[in-house]
């Protein structure tokens, strides 16, 4: 007798942890299916031929990691304990020797969802950036390993970022870029001519390696910066992304110009600046999207 009714209140203990274990889950797993659906209704207007990438993602959330082959259809293909950290948000070969999104969660990067759905998908275009077939042979023929074959030196290559001269110059171009974008619409192509002078000036007072190594990083990084801009401006228009994203990535593409300091920020001054160079090419009309894989690692 006792049994019998013990039984239910057993069964009601085991499910409620797993119904929230479930619920958990669920909640961990709608943001990334979100971004690429976000991707599906407007990434081939943002950048024609995006769909060919890889997509794979590894999600990094307190205690696990989950693995998705396919991240649209919000599917778990594998989950295994945390390896990695959990603020991570960055595209390597982590699976399979397959460029793979490794991010953790928008709680655990602190970025507030709405982002999150637009760095996802910037790490998404990094994944078209090195899926690309002679992407790799063309990187090493820039010649700035040095001798490193771990990859590192991407990260760690010696640029002069505490060089007076330089920084004054680097400033001088920011500048320039700022006064492009927040003027008026109508000064924006002379404003941008003088952003290309400014920035040959810069060119002068770097080494030929330090020069390739700026434009190298400016075209990795800057464009993917400016996709998430890109992609808010589209999802806009299809009324998936709010105003209010939309108003805070246009907001940073012109005030972060206003707090560069490549002393203190080192290789990441090329998110802010290769993204305003993007958006003068952009405002231009020239085709530069679909010259960008044709001149890899120059964004001219």
């Amino acid at each position: 007798m006792r049994s019998t009714i013990l039984w239910p209140i057993l069964i009601a203990l085991a499910v409620r942890p797993l119904a929230a274990q479930e619920r958990a889950a669920t909640a961990t797993r709608a943001p990334v299916a979100e971004a690429f659906a976000l991707f599906g209704r407007v990434g081939e207007q943002v950048w024609p031929g995006w769909g060919v990438a890889p997509s794979q993602l590894l999600l990094v959330s307190d205690s696990t990691e989950q693995f998705y082959t396919s991240p649209s259809t919000g599917v778990v293909t594998w989950s295994r304990p945390r390896r990695f950290p959990a603020t991570l948000q960055a595209t390597f070969p982590a699976v399979d020797g397959i460029p793979t999104i490794v991010i953790g969660t928008p709680d655990g990067t602190g970025t507030p969802r709405d982002r999150w759905r637009l760095v996802v998908l910037h790490e998404h275009f990094h994944q078209l950036q090195y899926s690309r077939p002679d992407y790799y042979q063309r990187l090493n023929a820039l010649g700035l390993a040095r001798g490193d074959t771990t990859g590192m030196w991407a990260l760690n290559y010696a640029f002069p970022y505490d060089s007076a001269p330089i920084r004054a110059a680097f400033d001088r171009w920011s500048a320039a870029l700022h006064a492009a974008l927040a003027g008026p619409a109508r000064d924006r192509a002379a404003g941008g001519m003088r952003a290309r002078e400014v920035k040959r000036a810069l060119d002068r007072l770097l080494s030929a390696d330090d020069r390739r190594y700026l434009d190298f990083q400016l075209w990795q990084e800057g464009v993917p910066r400016w996709i998430e801009l890109a992609i808010a401006r589209e999802g806009f228009k299809a009324g998936v992304v709010d105003s209010a994203a939309l108003r805070w990535q246009e907001d940073r593409l012109v005030n972060a110009l206003t707090r560069v300091d490549l002393a203190r920020d080192r290789r990441t001054v090329v998110y802010p600046v290769g993204a305003a160079v993007a958006e003068l090419l952009e405002w231009e009309g020239m085709g530069w999207r679909e010259r960008y894989f044709e001149r890899m690692f120059v964004l001219e």
